[in-house]
């Protein structure tokens, strides 16, 4: 069963209870892109996607999403 509970700042987490498996998972979706973009700023997810996910010269896309997932992963137990 899929519950979405909603906190009073407006987060919403979503949970499945899978009864075969023993482990957890965790994602952060965040409700930006260009569907929330204004005149101003028009693009600016766009960009910022390519400068993420499509890596660079010294870099590649795995070690870049590799990093800032354990990057946050490091925050989270360190608070």
């Amino acid at each position: 069963m899929i519950r979405t509970t909603t906190l009073p700042n407006g987060a919403r987490i979503v949970t499945e209870v899978v009864d075969l498996v023993y482990s957890a998972a965790i994602d952060l979706w965040i409700e930006v892109g260009s569907a929330y973009e204004t005149a101003l700023n028009n693009g600016v997810s766009h960009c910022i996607e390519h400068m993420l996910f499509k890596g660079s010269e010294k870099r590649s896309e795995f070690d870049t999403v590799y990093g800032i997932k354990r990057q946050v992963i490091y925050e989270l137990c360190h608070r």
